[in-house]
């Protein structure tokens, strides 16, 4: 019997997210609410049914929301994780599986939505085969949306064109976007100078680049250790400044506000893989297309 509830799920969600994206997201959100929240299954069905007609909350409800970086920062504290999570709830999005990731994913939504309209085209480089961020535009009625990474297959999901593309060389056509995002992706072995260069052609004269990465406020030994994406690279203030900051004027683009490289009390939890769990924290900055 179990099995077989188990296939009649697996059926429901499949033609939900083929024939009803919206719908699937909505009830998807609840889901990975009670993740971090556990909750009776009674109470997980009342909130599915009030989803489907309170989301996505209008733009002056979700302002209430909207938390937003000024200048690049790590993050710090656990405080923070929880207030981005909670903020996430409220909104009705489908939080992140990696608790601590709510933070940067809220910070580039709330970007994006304090800078855009629902016609913006957005593009995730290294989006993975689902990317979080298209998934809660999408869920906020924008309809130009873009993720594209090596390893995924071509695919639509709602308004999400997927492609398999190299982030550092796009076939996408020059000022194709008014934002870009890039989220956990350039400490898996990315080019900085040829990924900024890449982001400048593909931007809208000022358009947005939102970025984070696994950060440290002191260098990081970790060249033997992989996850599951291969090699990663923790950056720190020094690499971070001479990667991305330093030449980022020379690839034409302004860092909005000014670094702050301090860490705090936050180490990012990875019990799957020891070596680096509690190890590091995520870094995130937005730059202007010049």
């Amino acid at each position: 019997m179990p099995n077989i509830v188990t296939q009649i799920q697996t059926t429901v969600i499949r033609f939900l997210q083929e024939h009803f994206f919206d719908l699937y997201l909505k009830i998807h959100a609840v889901g990975t609410h009670n993740r971090f929240q556990p909750s009776s299954r009674l109470s997980s069905y009342g909130r599915s049914i009030r989803a489907l007609w309170r989301y996505p909350l209008s733009r002056a409800e979700a302002d209430n929301y909207l938390t937003a970086i000024d200048h690049p920062q790590a993050l710090k504290t656990v405080a923070q994780v929880e207030s981005s999570l909670a903020k996430v709830r409220e909104l009705g999005l489908p939080a992140h599986k990696g608790k601590e990731k709510n933070w940067d994913f809220l910070s580039a939504f709330s970007l994006i939505l304090q800078n855009t309209g629902n016609d913006a085209c957005i593009v995730d480089l290294g989006s993975g085969p689902t990317s979080v961020i298209l998934e809660w535009l999408n869920l906020y009625n924008y309809s130009n949306l873009y993720g594209c990474d090596l390893i995924i297959a071509p695919k639509q999901s709602g308004h999400i064109q997927y492609t398999t593309q190299n982030l550092e060389q796009t076939s996408y056509p020059d000022g194709f976007a008014d934002v870009i995002t890039c989220l956990s992706v350039i400490e898996h072995g990315v080019n900085p100078e040829a990924f900024l260069k890449e982001c400048h052609r593909l931007l809208k004269p000022d358009g947005l680049l939102i970025i984070s990465t696994d950060y440290w406020c002191k260098p990081l030994d970790i060249s033997q250790i992989e996850d599951e994406h291969g090699a990663l690279y923790i950056f720190s203030p020094e690499s971070i400044q001479s990667a991305i900051f330093d030449i980022a004027p020379d690839c034409g683009f302004d860092v909005i506000g000014t670094p702050d490289f301090s860490c705090g009390e936050l180490r990012v939890e990875r019990p799957h893989l020891p070596e680096l769990d509690k190890t590091y924290t995520f870094y995130m900055m937005a730059l202007k297309r010049a």
